[in-house]
């Protein structure tokens, strides 16, 4: 009875606190970790039983930051740190007077928003027409979403435009520090970040007269008595005649050959 008595008597001097200060915890039932309590120190008596709540998971105000939380750390390994064995957000402690600390752990997530189509409202996603698939290091989004990713996450978005669109470019939000209007997008996750690719729609091109095609052949260009040269539908005057030769079109290679051409020769 005076062992135990003694025991009973032993003080363990406890400081409480989270790795990122403010972030809320509840001890035997008293919050902490607001503002006005963002470590606690506490004196309990060697043996006696107490536990610790967190939340798992903690937003800023934007919901665009979250904070998630790790098991509890304490400075002696053989005392129990992890949860309890009923609810994953409480730690059960032992005092004892060689107890010093206990720690709670929490990770900073960003939220990466890819913003650039919405499949409507009570519609099957396999029947939405998207513009585009979006990789965000390796993980495929046929539409816009919200992610979040752990702080310094290095982040590797590609764009592949479907069949009909074309990708031009992105729009990044000014924490992206990569300003490239690439096909690959690359950044370290700094801060909540929001990243847009853009899908327009394919347009064919058209001559001023009729369309081109891309594997069309053009006819030999020719001469009339007017000394007009006409070349698939585009007329020019040239002193120096219209021998170009006859070619495939397959790109717009061709076109800017012919305006280079005219510009030179038109007024000559």
């Amino acid at each position: 009875m005076a062992a135990s008595a003694r025991a009973q008597q032993k003080i363990a001097s406890v400081r409480i606190f989270t790795d990122l200060p403010g972030l809320a915890i509840t001890i035997d039932g008293q919050p902490f970790g607001d503002n006005d309590h963002a470590v606690a120190t506490l004196f309990w008596p060697a043996g006696s039983k107490h536990s610790i709540t967190r939340k798992p998971v903690q937003f800023e105000l934007d919901g665009r930051t979250r904070y998630t939380s790790h098991p509890c750390e304490t400075n002696i390994p053989r005392d129990p740190p992890g949860s309890s064995a009923i609810l994953d957000s409480q730690c059960l402690i032992t005092a004892d007077p060689d107890l010093t600390f206990v720690r709670i752990k929490f990770d900073i997530e960003y939220a990466l928003d890819l913003t650039y189509f919405v499949c409507p409202a009570n519609t099957d996603a396999t029947f939405c027409q998207s513009p585009g698939t979006v990789f965000i290091n390796g993980v495929m989004n046929t539409q816009g979403v919200r992610q979040f990713y752990l702080a310094e996450t290095g982040i590797s978005a590609q764009a592949f435009p479907n069949p009909g669109f074309v990708f031009t470019g992105w729009s990044v939000s000014p924490s992206v520090s990569n300003k490239t209007q690439a096909l690959i997008l690359k950044f370290p996750l700094t801060a909540p970040a929001q990243i847009q690719p853009f899908f327009p729609r394919r347009t064919p091109y058209r001559s001023p007269s009729r369309p081109i095609r891309a594997d069309s052949n053009c006819g030999p260009i020719e001469l009339t008595s007017r000394r007009q040269c006409f070349w698939n539908g585009m007329g020019f005057s040239s002193h120096f005649g219209c021998a170009l030769p006859r070619w495939t079109l397959r790109s717009n290679l061709g076109l800017r050959f012919l305006e280079r051409w005219r510009r030179r020769y038109a007024q000559l």
